[in-house]
């Protein structure tokens, strides 16, 4: 008899193991088939507001869509009861960071999703302008953009780079520019008003056009001023050699030449 309750035990606790695993299953099931059902359901959808999202890509689908992240709220487009061409296509920041990979050559989602809002948006894409940065990394800056993935300095490829790789490119091509300049441009600064509020100031340019001139000019000027003081103390010493004063001359170009020195090397070094 008590070999029988055993045996009894066992198979009561393996018929309960296998129910919980049948509900546990079915539960999963039907967790997939809802999912499943809402994917199909926003591929189907041909309108997301006011948007015609027929074409977006199924790899962003669940995230962007279904999720809702292209809500008009979540854009930041505020008092916009429903997604329209201006949210999506000029007040939203970064429209497209719902997209689940960024710009890569193994991965066409991204791809998939720019020419889709492309699109949508007529072609009216925004940029990362050039005027925004100094001139004199504008080559440097765009080349490093390209070699991340972004096909064009969009705002949306732009804004979903990796932020410290990115800063540190823009920072390195920074280099290539006057000490002057570097002060005055945060890379850090420029990418976070394009990538938070859209849009940033044009970099002063013309200023420092009119700084590089300064600096021409007295790189100029200040090695004549001290030329014709230097041919001054050049004429004094060789009237004291004429009056025997040999020791006094010499005195006066030793410290003629190092004055002179003294001025010009800071001069062009400094500036």
């Amino acid at each position: 008899m008590p070999h029988l309750r055993s045996i009894q035990r066992i198979l009561i606790s393996s018929l309960a193991c296998s129910v919980q695993l049948s509900i546990a299953i079915e539960q999963k099931d039907t967790v997939k088939s809802n999912a499943r059902a809402l994917r199909n359901r926003a591929s189907d959808a041909t309108q997301y507001g006011e948007i015609d999202v027929t074409g977006f890509p199924s790899c962003a689908i669940a995230n962007c869509i279904t999720s809702n992240q292209l809500s008009p709220s979540r854009l930041g487009c505020s008092g916009t009861p429903q997604l329209n061409k201006d949210c999506l296509c000029n007040k939203a920041p970064t429209p497209l960071s719902c997209v689940p990979s960024g710009p890569s050559d193994e991965e066409n989602c991204w791809y998939e999703a720019e020419d889709w809002f492309a699109g949508a948006c007529s072609g009216a894409v925004a940029e990362v302008k050039s005027s925004t940065i100094p001139q004199c990394m504008q080559d440097c800056v765009y080349a490093q953009i390209a070699t991340m993935g972004c096909h064009n300095p969009t705002r949306n490829c732009f804004c979903i780079l990796d932020r410290k790789p990115l800063l540190e490119a823009t920072s390195s091509c920074l280099e290539n520019c006057a000490k002057k300049m570097r002060s005055s441009f945060s890379p850090e600064a420029w990418r976070n008003d394009i990538c938070k509020l859209g849009e940033t100031d044009d970099y002063d340019q013309e200023e420092y056009d009119k700084y590089i001139k300064m600096v021409h000019d007295t790189r100029i000027a200040v090695p004549v001023v001290v030329v014709l003081f230097w041919l001054l103390f050049v004429t004094f010493s060789i009237i004291c050699c004429r009056n025997g004063v040999v020791p006094q001359a010499v005195w006066t170009l030793i410290v003629a030449t190092v004055l002179g020195l003294a001025i010009i090397l800071p001069v062009e070094f400094a500036l």
